[in-house]
């Protein structure tokens, strides 16, 4: 019997991005739910709009880019 669904190993389960400002005034890039981590570290960016830009380079690779 088919259900009708089928669930993706790759399913976007939160497809919004979106950039925190953290406590050391450096800002924090959620990409689609998912806060972005480099080397075991979270990612921080020096200004917002770099947080953006990664931000839009992660979607255009469809991946977290290093």
């Amino acid at each position: 019997m088919e259900l009708g669904h089928q669930t993706m190993a790759d399913e976007i389960k939160n497809p919004t991005n979106r950039v925190d400002r953290s406590a050391s005034g450096k800002f924090h890039a959620i990409w689609r739910g998912q806060l972005v981590y480099k080397g075991g570290r979270i990612k921080e960016f020096e200004t917002e709009s770099d947080a953006w830009e990664y931000l839009a380079r992660c979607d255009a690779a469809g991946k977290v880019l290093e």
